[in-house]
Formats: structure tokens, C-alpha cells, sequence
């Protein structure tokens, strides 16, 4: 997926559905991704205009990413 805003986006919090519904190895094209199964939060940290966050699932590890809430914060 891709988020792209008129400024730069400094923070996306990814909240899931489940542990095991986070998605397989989830990358960004830029910034830090990082995960937390215990809070069943992604968090995205970086500095761009658009950023595209990426399950890198496939058919050995097809594992789905169930996303209940998105929170995107802009830069001032």
C-alpha cells in the first residue's frame, strides 16, 4: 500500500487484527519498519512525501496482513 500526503509523513502506526494476521517480513521503500506482535502494531519512522509499505508474502509464507486502524502523522 501507499500513503502519500501534500507534506512529509513522519509516523504511521499500523495496528493489526492478530499476531499472526501482521503479514509476512512487511517492508518500507523508505524509512525504518518495524513490528510489535505483543501490541499488534507496525510502526513506520522516517520522513517522505509517499511512502509504500510492503507484505513480502508468497506462496511458501502466504501470511495476510488484516489492518484495523491506520494512523499517519504529518509533519508540521
Amino acid at each position: 500500500m501507499t500513503i502519500s500526503a501534500a507534506k512529509n509523513i513522519e509516523k504511521i502506526v499500523i495496528t493489526f487484527s492478530a499476531a499472526d494476521r501482521m503479514g509476512y517480513e512487511i517492508s518500507a521503500n523508505t524509512g525504518t519498519y518495524t513490528s510489535d506482535s505483543s501490541t499488534l502494531k507496525g510502526t513506520w519512522d522516517g520522513s517522505a512525501s509517499s511512502v509504500t509499505i510492503t507484505n513480502n508474502g508468497d506462496t511458501d509464507h502466504n501470511v495476510q496482513a488484516r489492518i484495523k486502524k491506520i494512523e499517519v502523522t504529518i509533519a508540521e
